[in-house]
């Protein structure tokens, strides 16, 4: 790199590889996740590319709520479930599943 007293520090574009005076040279910024960051390009601005909003990754606000020690409705009354085990084992007992012994 050359150094001229009167523009200061020389520095080359990434893109064009043109030089320019180093104080001109601009931060390429780019989209990860919410924030922008420096992608490590310094360019002129001729060739500096504005954000693309469409690198921003949606990320959907309180999408799911998780319920902590969740219960079960109370639907039925008393302590048992609304079919019993009994009630169950009679019904497969009408089931006729094709097997035939």
């Amino acid at each position: 790199m050359r150094f001229s007293v009167r523009q200061g520090p020389l520095g080359q574009c990434d893109r064009c590889s043109r030089v320019y005076p180093h104080k001109k040279l601009f931060k390429q910024l780019e989209y990860a996740g919410e924030r922008l960051i420096w992608n490590g390009f310094l360019v002129c601005k001729r060739d500096l590319d504005v954000p693309n909003p469409q690198s921003n990754p949606f990320i959907p606000k309180n999408d799911i709520t998780v319920v902590s020690n969740p219960r079960p409705s109370s639907y039925y009354k008393g302590t048992e479930f609304p079919v019993s085990q009994a009630t169950v084992l009679d019904n497969l007992s009408r089931v006729d599943f094709g097997i035939k012994s």
